[in-house]
C-alpha cells in the first residue's frame, strides 16, 4: 500500500509512535539490514519517510 507522507502523517507518526518501517518488523534482521524472508526491503525502510511516499510491506509483523 503506497501512502503519501505529508506533515499530518508525520505528526501522526510521531504522536502515536506509529511503527511501520523493516527496523520495526520481526522479520529485520539488523546484521545484514535484510528481510529474512528474502523480500526486497529498500522502499520499506525508515528513509523511505524523508521521501514524498511510503510503500507498506503486506509481510510486516511488529517486532519485539
Amino acid at each position: 500500500m503506497k501512502t503519501k507522507v505529508d506533515q499530518h502523517f508525520l505528526k501522526q507518526v510521531e504522536l502515536y509512535q506509529l511503527k511501520l518501517c523493516c527496523e520495526d518488523c520481526a522479520y529485520f534482521r539488523v546484521e545484514t539490514q535484510g528481510c529474512s524472508e528474502g523480500y526486497p526491503n529498500q522502499m520499506h525502510r525508515l528513509q523511505s519517510l524523508k521521501k514524498e511516499s511510503i510503500i507498506f510491506c503486506k509481510l510486516f509483523e511488529l517486532g519485539g
